[in-house]
């Protein structure tokens, strides 16, 4: 059985961006928009962003800005992993719930900044 890392600052974010196209309703920008939202809603500190140009579906492997956004979470004390809207972190459920343990591997929450995916993942608001 692993150790949990030590739970990062629920006050303190890290945001993942993520595009499959350039024409993208949701692009990077309107993504962050979501998220500034969110965070001045929320009273959190988003401390780094992270981005990546792939599909949803894409291995872990295959995407750095992710491999960053989890490695700042320790970094940064960083107790939330948010992005705008779940389909943003990975469309496959696979990819996601590998995703979702990363985060809590690292003392992190994953959160939505759009509130839809609640019911299976916690929203800090502390």
């Amino acid at each position: 059985m692993s150790k949990r890392a030590k739970t990062g600052n629920t006050k303190i974010a890290v945001a993942y961006l993520r595009c499959s196209t350039a024409e993208q309703a949701l692009g990077p920008e309107a993504q962050r928009a979501v998220i500034e939202a969110w965070a001045r809603a929320a009273g959190v500190s988003v401390v780094a962003y992270y981005s990546d140009a792939i599909s949803g579906g894409s291995d872990i492997e295959d995407r750095p800005g992710l491999a960053a956004a989890l490695a700042a979470l320790r970094v940064e004390g960083a107790g939330v992993f948010v992005a705008a809207k779940r389909d943003r972190i990975a469309r496959d459920t696979m990819i996601a719930a590998m995703i979702d343990r990363a985060v809590e591997a690292s003392g992190a929450t994953v959160v939505c900044a759009d509130g839809v995916h609640d019911s299976c993942m916690l929203t800090v608001f502390l």
